[in-house]
């Protein structure tokens, strides 16, 4: 297992494998090296007692921590010790590259004392610190034949800045980081030559959040394409600046997905979107006058909390939305899609209980049909959904 970026020290556990694979070593035996080897740690990190390949993680070789809630209703720590039982101990103690006190070297049982010997207490996640600093792959394998077969796509930031708290992304790939316009563009123009692409799409899991996309718009516009493709955008982001959405608009964007998540403002300010109906109405209309054709707000279900009266409140939102639509004169395709909701780990929802029990929206569907908004619920995988809550429910 491997926590953090890839990038840093792929090339290394790419290394590090190939030489257990030439030296014929077995799967623990490999574990083992790249858990305790000092070959890729500098002199700085050896006297500080690191060891193992930066942020390769072994969970055999680990014990784990968690909390568990008790009868009292608070949580309690709880340690699962980890796997002693290793066949490959007695090479090693054999060897001479463990130390020679083990409880029964029949059974290959380990003391923890020879372990901890060998093993760093903890491992460190990985992750570029400067995304300027990392190599832009451009040099792609591509068809020739089909110009027009994607986007030229290139990661211009990492994790996110908006700390919504259903969300992992931002919490697992703190802290958030971005590339230069400048690298960014130059690595775009590049990226075209050498796959054909006639458009770029500079990626990010919060595209409109990169604080210099406008000047790498610019530079893109007057050195490589006038075709640069956005997909999801924050509501905040799209509401504050109308000039940038009439420039998406220029660029051949013409759909749009708003991330709005809870169907009532109550639920927002809960899920910490940061944004408000009056914001959302905002970027809805500068979409809408800069010649959208599709605008889909990206909501979801089944939200921890939640009560009938924030479901039909949506009600309300979408009501507004084919107001402003109908003023305005545009045939633009507005839906409402939800998606239940995944409880994430490493997010502050994450020891919240499933909510199993059905909020129906199907007192909602028609009052959206009579306005001409368009919905669509869960997803091509509803079926393993089911399954799931089927035995989430009979664990109860």
């Amino acid at each position: 297992m491997y926590i953090g970026d890839a990038e840093p020290q792929l090339s290394n556990v790419l290394r590090a494998q190939a030489l257990c694979l030439e030296k014929g070593m077995s799967k623990w035996d490999t574990m083992w090296y790249m858990a305790t080897t000092t070959d890729y740690r500098d002199e700085t990190e050896i006297k500080k007692g690191k060891r193992g390949i930066p942020g390769v993680y072994i969970p055999a070789f680990h014990d784990e921590l968690y909390y568990e809630q008790g009868e009292d209703g608070n949580k309690h720590p709880v340690i699962k010790e980890r796997v002693r039982n290793y066949a490959f101990i007695k090479d090693h103690v054999t060897a001479g590259t463990l130390a020679d006190t083990v409880e029964d070297p029949d059974q290959g049982i380990m003391d923890d004392t020879i372990i901890d010997q060998f093993l760093p207490e903890t491992v460190d996640r990985v992750y570029i610190r400067d995304l300027n600093d990392d190599y832009v792959h451009v040099d792609q394998v591509v068809s020739y034949h089909d110009p027009g077969m994607s986007a030229g796509t290139l990661l211009v930031s990492r994790g996110c800045n908006a700390k919504c708290s259903f969300c992992q992304e931002g919490m697992t790939w703190m802290p958030y980081r971005e590339q230069s316009a400048d690298k960014a563009a130059a690595a775009l123009g590049t990226l075209m030559k050498e796959t054909g692409s006639l458009n770029v799409l500079p990626s990010a899991f919060c595209a409109s959040s990169y604080t210099q996309k406008k000047q790498l718009m610019k530079r893109t516009l007057e050195d490589h394409s006038d075709q640069i493709k956005l997909i999801s955008q924050r509501v905040d982001e799209m509401a504050e600046d109308e000039n940038f959405v009439m420039l998406t608009g220029f660029m051949g964007n013409d759909t749009c997905s708003l991330g709005v998540e809870g169907n009532s403002q109550r639920v927002r300010d809960m899920l910490n979107k940061n944004c408000t109906e009056d914001e959302l109405l905002t970027a809805t209309s500068h979409l809408l006058r800069a010649g959208y054709k599709k605008i889909k707000y990206f909501m979801i279900a089944n939200i921890p909390g939640e009560t009938r009266e924030d479901v039909l409140e949506v009600v309300e939102l979408a009501t507004k939305a084919a107001k402003l639509r109908d003023e305005i004169g545009s045939t633009c395709d507005i839906k409402f899609s939800w998606t239940p909701l995944v409880i994430q780990s490493f997010t502050p929802m994450q020891f919240c209980r499933p909510t199993l029990e059905k909020r129906s929206l199907s007192e909602v569907f028609p009052q959206l049909k009579e306005l001409g908004i368009s919905f669509r619920l869960g997803s091509s995988s509803s079926g393993k959904l089911c399954i799931i809550k089927k035995i989430l429910e009979l664990k109860k």
